[in-house]
């Protein structure tokens, strides 16, 4: 903490945009315990800061990396509706998809594309969900590059210099106290 008293938040007040928000996901496969659970993280982005975000250990043992990226990438959709509601209810309308950014181009096509897929069929009800929220054009599942997957600081240890980049794409940043 002593190291990070100056870094905060400065949300870009410019009322001229429309209301919009973003969310990263992201997973860790199976790294959390010596249960093998993986980790689900996602951050949801407003105003060029972080307004929502979430750190958790997976309730069931996923069998791949894809089946816990489209576990973590649900969990973000669930958040995108709650956060698109709570809009509304304070006289915001969201007339966009919400973005929704992940690093796993299986997930990526299985949310774009309602065919059947190989291997998926115990997780259906999963993508089944996301790909209704497409269809329905509440969100568009994107893909994000690795390196600027800034939801992977909450699903396992990073790089300094990573992390020094993830941290500023957050929208944590160095912040100047006048008295």
């Amino acid at each position: 903490m002593k190291g990070s008293s100056h870094y905060g938040i400065i949300f870009n007040g410019d009322t001229n945009e429309t209301i919009n928000y973003q969310l990263y996901s992201d997973a860790s496969f199976a790294n959390s315990d010596d249960k093998r659970k993986s980790v689900t993280g996602y951050v949801a982005l407003m105003a060029h800061g972080p307004i929502s975000y979430r750190s958790v250990r997976q309730d069931n043992i996923t069998i791949s990396t894809m089946e816990a990226e489209l576990v973590a990438c649900s969990e973000a959709c669930r958040e995108s509706e709650w956060i698109r509601i709570l809009l509304s209810e304070l006289g915001f309308s969201v007339t966009k998809p919400t973005i929704v950014y992940c690093d796993n181009t299986s997930v990526v096509a299985i949310a774009k594309n309602p065919g059947n897929h190989n291997g998926t069929k115990h997780i259906d009800i999963r993508h089944l969900y996301i790909r209704e929220l497409v269809e329905r054009n509440r969100v568009s599942v994107t893909y994000c590059w690795t390196e600027n997957m800034i939801a992977d600081i909450l699903t396992k240890a990073v790089p300094t210099k990573l992390f020094t980049k993830l941290r500023h794409l957050i929208g944590v940043r160095s912040i100047q106290m006048n008295n």
